[in-house]
């Protein structure tokens, strides 16, 4: 992994834990998990709980798998990567200027 997939790894984590816990397409799931026992409804309710595991499960996801793919396929097997670290970029500098 070179560095610049690392900062795309870190910000796009980033970016999957905002959508978690900010965004309201998952209220409904969240509020389930919240009204849920056990140690998996803790996780996924603890924003410190879970960023221990957004990375290493976006890696899994969205970076590992273009490891198999050449050339330009491993190149369009990561714009979820891209996107999700742009997004996550663009809603700082959103929330700067606002």
């Amino acid at each position: 992994m070179s560095l610049g997939d690392f900062a795309l790894m870190t910000l796009a984590s980033a970016a999957i834990l905002e959508a978690w816990f900010k965004g309201s397409i998952f209220a409904l799931r969240r509020a389930k998990f919240e009204e849920s026992d056990g140690r998996f409804a803790e996780l996924m309710t603890c924003p410190f709980c879970l960023s221990y595991h957004a990375p290493w499960l976006a890696a899994l996801l969205l970076w590992l798998p273009g490891l198999w793919l050449d050339g330009s396929w491993r190149e369009v097997s990561r714009v979820p990567l891209y996107s999700l670290s742009i997004t996550f970029l663009l809603n700082r500098v959103r929330q700067w200027i606002t």
